[in-house]
């Protein structure tokens, strides 16, 4: 893999830093539980008492839970009704954190209160607490939400002031507390929380403006926008505002196309595309389903088919950058499949071996089907450049036309992107060039093809299959038995394709490869290390060999003699994501998240000593 890919794999696995929140009434649940026992410990805490237990009890259920519960209602149900991010199950996980804060405030200052005996340091800590919990949400609303500024500050400051202005009564008016608290002056109160809010306010502003500065200068997007993208995608699906920065990034490409259809003149049986985009970024963004609905969109115009979509050499600067720019591709390949010319032969499957890297070669009528792996090695996409040198060879070498497969079939667990030496890359390209020449010199004769596919209803996306299932088309030349097997996966787990073509030789079959499509739409939809599940990583292996073999055998079932349409095309004008742009971006994922982390510390640690200097002063 090119640094390209490998920064791309980066930026992805950040998704498995995100989570997602418990149901509505867990979140209330948790609001009352952490509000009330822990206002009660802070009350037990400040006054030396445990007869105010139930005071710290009722200041949770009347200064935090309901004052909340109240805000979320209203914050969802005006002010951010439109927004697609903060649902009012969202708006409740915020305040829940933000209580958590401000009864971590009390409680420390409730310590601090019977340590240092300052009567007023209870109310000193629910003005932190305030402060605290409205630069919270300033963070969260000012990042992620879609809203205009003035609604942003007002979703903001609601639950804060609504907490702090029952805590104020509440603190002055309670008969069991200390009296020196019904002396704290209100003005002062007021100036004193007005401060405070001021400057973790301004500080959190200042915070989330470097961060977008930093994506502007860096690529010209800003970091918010791009933060923004992703988790709306995250949490929505939302393709939109990623989608918009990709296609101001992208550059304008052409992709290789080549389909081979198998049948005859009034009937086709089953349909291989090989195009050379990548499939990706992740989840439904770009490219990253396209090998599907190449699949459906085949499917629909050639009627009763099987559509195999594997992955062509490409890296992941060949993701296309919308779906609109996929809508141009699914149209050039319905173009390339409106009209068929017909060879009656093929080859036997010849394999090359060199090191690590093996190739097959097959040619139907005057065009080479190419596949190349290193499996069981790790590894992941095999580059553009390599693909595209063994085509030309294979081309001086007397073909008509070749294309070639990356069977993209060898992934072992862990966290690290695999990365293929120059050696390999080599070792390819000469196993590929010996499977080329057995194959020119090989016989061509008439041919049967069968196609069969089996969609598994118990494995989805999180379990790393997409949603064409299990593809084969087996070919039978000259008494040998071909089986491609392919997979509406990311990768397999290193192996398992080894234990496949064992098994598939229990039905007769003599040789062929186990191919993925690489699809992304298995990406970033489940919080794993790596960003998505390889095939064989969740799903069970026997389970899994037992699908293809009864795909396989549901394709020998249907193997009849066939002839072959290679057609080779190009569409041009679509827009990808480029490899400096790609790496820039991918580089700025990283960045931004590195950078989040080593500014909250520089930003925050003065704010929050000028706020505890403010409250000495006052």
């Amino acid at each position: 893999m090119d640094g390209a890919d490998s920064y791309v794999h980066q930026a992805v696995r950040h998704y498995s830093s995100l989570f997602t929140f418990p149901s509505y009434r867990i979140l209330i649940l948790f609001l009352f539980l952490f509000a009330m026992l822990g206002s009660a410990l802070a009350f037990i805490l400040a006054f030396s008492s445990l007869q105010l237990f139930y005071t710290g009890l009722l200041y949770g259920l009347f200064v935090l839970v309901l004052p909340t519960m109240v805000s979320d209602l209203l914050v969802r149900g005006i002010l951010a009704r439109d927004d697609i991010m903060f649902t009012l199950r969202r708006c409740t996980a915020l305040s829940l954190v933000s209580c958590v804060i401000w009864v971590a405030s009390i409680i420390v200052g409730g310590l601090l209160q019977i340590i240092l005996k300052l009567d007023q340091l209870l109310i000193y800590a629910s003005v932190f607490g305030m402060s605290a919990s409205a630069a919270l949400r300033l963070l969260a609303f000012g990042s992620v939400s879609f809203l205009n500024k003035r609604r942003i500050f007002l979703s903001v400051v609601i639950q804060p002031c609504f907490c702090f202005i029952s805590a104020f009564f509440f603190l002055t008016s309670f008969p069991l507390l200390s009296p020196s608290l019904l002396g704290f002056e209100p003005t002062r109160l007021f100036v004193m929380a007005s401060l405070s809010n001021l400057l973790l306010l301004v500080a959190t502003s200042f915070y989330i403006y470097i961060i977008d500065e930093r994506g502007r200068k860096f690529i010209g997007i800003g970091g918010l926008k791009l933060l923004k993208g992703f988790v709306a995608n995250w949490t929505e699906g939302s393709t939109t505002l990623l989608e918009d920065s990709f296609e101001k990034l992208g550059e304008e490409t052409t992709i290789p196309v080549t389909l081979f259809a198998f049948g005859k003149e009034e009937k086709i049986e089953a349909v291989m595309v090989v195009p050379l985009f990548h499939p990706g970024p992740f989840k439904n963004i770009g490219s990253s389903n396209l090998p599907y609905l190449i699949q459906r969109s085949l499917e629909d115009k050639l009627g009763s088919v099987v559509v195999a979509v594997p992955h062509g050499t490409s890296g992941h600067e060949l993701n296309l950058t919308s779906q609109r720019q996929c809508e141009k591709v699914l149209q050039g390949i319905l173009d390339l499949a409106n009209s068929f010319t017909f060879s009656p032969s093929a080859t036997k499957l010849f394999r090359g071996e060199v090191g690590h890297a093996k190739a097959t070669c097959q040619f139907f009528g005057e065009c080479g089907l190419i596949t190349v792996t290193c499996a069981p090695k790790n590894m992941e996409d095999v580059p553009f450049e390599v693909g595209e040198r063994i085509t030309s060879r294979c081309l001086e070498l007397g073909s008509k036309a070749a294309t070639v497969i990356d069977a993209h079939n060898s992934i072992e667990p862990g966290e690290q992107t695999p990365s293929l030496a120059e050696r390999d890359l080599v070792d390819l390209q000469e196993a590929a060039d010996s499977a080329i020449m057995r194959a020119l010199n090989g016989k061509q004769a008439v041919f049967k093809i069968g196609a069969a596919r089996v969609v598994p209803s118990n494995w989805g996306l999180e379990q790393g299959m997409g949603y064409g299932g299990i593809a084969a088309l087996v070919v039978i030349s000259e008494e040998q038995r071909i089986a491609y097997i392919v997979v509406d996966g990311n990768n397999m787990v290193s192996g398992l394709r080894e234990k496949t073509l064992e098994a598939l030789k229990e039905l007769g079959i003599d040789e062929g490869e186990v191919l993925t499509t690489d699809t992304h739409a298995v990406n970033a939809v489940t919080l794993v290390e790596r960003g998505y599940n390889p095939v064989g990583k969740v799903i069970n292996h026997e389970e899994f060999v037992s699908k293809v073999k009864e795909t396989v055998s549901q394709a020998l079932l249907n193997a009849r003699e066939s002839r072959v349409s290679c057609k080779v095309g190009e569409i041009r004008g679509v827009k990808a994501i480029g490899r400096g742009n790609l790496v820039k971006l991918s580089q700025l994922v990283d960045m931004i998240f590195e950078l989040a982390k080593l500014l909250a510390f520089a930003v925050f640690t003065p704010a929050i000593i000028l706020v505890l200097l403010l409250f000495i002063l006052f």
